[in-house]
């Protein structure tokens, strides 16, 4: 996944659950999977 398609996913996810997640992180998740399982651990409810 490129890095684009992660931002675009990214901002959704942000609007779409209402959470808040560091841009500092983004580089480190290379697929979907990875993302979820971020989302699951370390994503701040705004």
């Amino acid at each position: 996944m490129d890095s684009l398609t992660m931002l675009e996913l990214l901002l959704e996810a942000e609007e779409r659950f209402g959470v808040e997640i560091s841009q500092e992180d983004l580089p480190r998740l290379k697929s979907v999977g990875e993302f979820v399982q971020y989302l699951n651990s370390n994503a701040t409810v705004k």
